[in-house]
């Protein structure tokens, strides 16, 4: 089997030092004065790149509001709608004779958006018909999880230009019907009916991204609320009810249409081979990277009693996939998988990002596999363990971010690098 060899003379002296720290026998010292040492680098190994999807991502009582529609050729449409309930507890009730002025729904930025933000977006909102509850098996809610609203009748609506880097607020004016209907079920004698019937009226809303206009996404702060704007003698008062008690972002993928339609079940793999040669990590969709090593049995047959001293996993973004509009994830988790993709073990390994500011054409992710890729050689090689790269539980929950990266056949070729220390020991 061809290989690509490449000796580095000038490591002789850290291999020795290597060898002595991981062999501290008495024997060491002989063996190192009496053997041949090099360091050799091997990085033509093909990888596997393939897509695959996660099962369920739990969404409930995260500290951002994601709202967004985009439409993606690789990916399909994303579309973020959060559900949340307000809350009653810090009401203060008007004097009699107060009269109810108007009401809007205010929405903080807290600096998250994807995609371009200078074309308007329109947000509507909508009253839940029911309350949110959460998953009696998992005391969670889901981003698939689906509360009735009534679609036909937005309480709300607004079209604006994004302002996500200026950390202000949004205002969205509300029906006066409804408001002045929430303002006098504040306003009656009987304060306990109030409190009692007030979830069972009132159970929420969801912010709806028009998918005519919005083709972008933005982050807002779990400090959002309904204002109710009245006068009491004379004076402009408010009344507040925070949306910070039970949320959940709902986050739908519609794949129907794109390389990636056949991609419903976390046993199964889109392949690379399918995709122009690239795999995809979406947030919002809720796929992730999978990488097999099918040389694993090559690898043992050349090394043999030879020793990995570093095993680095490549994988290169595809140009112009990215850009300060639509960076990358921030936070990957790395999992030793099954052929079905069920994860085995969560893998703790240096990441770095090493960006090609220049041009763009050699843009790296580069994760340490040494450990991992020294146990997989050692354990029967009929296994088919392979790397899960996915978003973090957070950022799954809260984000669109994407990664696209080319497999080992791609012009951003993804590689195994190898660092071997090649010995021969001299007996006499």
């Amino acid at each position: 089997m061809m290989r690509a060899w490449f000796t580095y003379f000038g490591a002789i002296f850290l291999a020795i030092s290597l060898w002595q720290c991981n062999f501290p026998s008495p024997l060491g010292e002989d063996i190192v004065r009496s053997e041949i040492l090099d360091v050799v680098f091997i990085d033509t190994i093909n990888l596997r790149l393939s897509t695959v999807t996660i099962d369920s991502v739990v969404t409930s009582n995260t500290e951002r509001h994601l709202v967004g529609y985009r439409e993606d050729e690789n990916i399909g449409s994303i579309l973020a709608q959060p559900h949340f309930q307000i809350s009653n507890d810090s009401v203060t009730f008007p004097d009699e004779g107060a009269e109810y002025l108007f009401a809007e729904f205010e929405l903080f930025y807290d600096g998250y958006s994807y995609y371009d933000t200078t074309q308007d977006i329109t947000l509507m909102l909508h009253p839940l018909l029911e309350e949110l509850e959460l998953d009696e098996d998992d005391n969670v809610l889901y981003d698939f999880s689906e509360f009735s609203y009534d679609r036909n009748n937005p309480i709300g609506q607004l079209t604006f230009a994004p302002r996500p880097r200026r950390l202000g607020s949004v205002t969205i004016p509300m029906d006066d019907e409804y408001g002045q209907a929430l303002f006098d079920f504040v306003d009656i004698e009987e304060q306990d009916l109030f409190f009692d019937e007030f979830d069972e009226r009132y159970p929420g809303f969801v912010l709806v991204p028009d998918t005519l206009v919005t083709q972008s996404f933005l982050g807002f702060t779990i400090a959002s609320r309904l204002v109710i704007h009245y006068q009491e003698s004379g004076e402009e008062l408010e009344l507040v009810f925070p949306a910070n008690q039970l949320r959940f972002n709902q986050i739908l993928n519609d794949r129907v249409g794109t390389p990636l339609e056949e991609l419903s079940e976390r046993s199964e793999d889109v392949s690379s081979t399918e995709t122009a040669r690239q795999a995809f990590l979406n947030n919002g969709a809720g796929t992730a990277i999978k990488v097999e090593i099918p040389s694993l049995r090559d690898i043992r047959e050349v090394i043999t009693q030879n020793f990995i001293t570093e095993a680095t996993l490549v994988l290169r973004p595809v140009k112009n996939t990215y850009s300060d509009l639509t960076p990358f994830p921030t936070e990957f988790n790395i999992f030793e998988v099954d052929r079905l993709n069920r994860i085995e073990r969560v893998l703790s390994v240096p990441q770095s990002l090493v960006v090609d500011d220049e041009f763009g054409d050699d843009t790296q992710y580069r994760i340490t596999l040494t450990d991992f890729i020294q146990d997989k050689i050692e354990e029967d090689a009929r296994r088919e363990d392979a790397i899960l790269l996915r978003g973090s539980e957070t950022e799954l929950a809260t984000t669109v971010n994407q990664l696209i990266v080319g497999d080992s056949f791609s012009e951003f070729e993804a590689s195994l690098e190898l660092f071997v220390l090649d010995y021969i020991i001299d007996n006499n």
